[in-house]
Formats: structure tokens, C-alpha cells, sequence
């Protein structure tokens, strides 16, 4: 089950909880995301990059994100995120 307590990356986002569906909304303004904050989830999370670009890192594996590009990140998944001072993602999380 979905624990809000465990999002620690969503630093100043505002979580919404989509009425009893399991599913939080949520935004992560310029600025304010975490980097190299490696961290992993117990539920599947879905980033949209809405502004700015980053640097997405996982399993040594570093992928560069733009504005308009989807990341889907599934459970147990250790991940950060790195140059993000530009990046505005807007998460679904179930």
C-alpha cells in the first residue's frame, strides 16, 4: 500500500489523494527536487517532466530527461536524480 510518509523527494510538492482510487497526484516545482537522494519505492511512481531537463540515475545507468518525456519507475527500483535544477515533474503514484 501506498505510504505518503515515504516520498521524501516530493521536498515542496502538494500530494493529492484521488478519492479512495490508491492514486496520489502530486508536483515537484523548479527547484526543489533532491539530488543524489538514491532512494526506492514500494509502489509504481509515473514522472512527467514538465519544465527544464535532468539527469535520471539507476542501476549505474544515468538517462538524460527532457521536457515532455515519461518515467515510469517500478517498485523496489533504487533511483535520483542529478542536475536538477531546471526540472518541474509532475508524479503519479499508486
Amino acid at each position: 500500500m501506498f505510504d505518503i510518509k515515504k516520498i521524501r523527494h516530493m521536498r515542496l510538492g502538494v500530494m493529492t489523494q484521488y478519492s479512495g482510487s490508491g492514486f496520489f497526484a502530486g508536483k515537484v516545482p523548479v527547484g526543489t527536487h533532491g539530488e543524489y537522494d538514491f532512494h526506492d519505492h514500494d509502489f509504481i511512481e509515473l514522472a512527467l517532466v514538465t519544465a527544464g531537463s535532468v539527469t535520471h540515475l539507476h542501476q549505474n545507468r544515468a538517462h538524460k530527461l527532457h521536457c515532455g518525456d515519461i518515467l515510469l519507475i517500478a517498485p523496489g527500483i533504487v533511483h535520483a536524480y542529478c542536475e536538477a535544477q531546471t526540472l518541474e515533474i509532475y508524479n503519479l503514484m499508486r
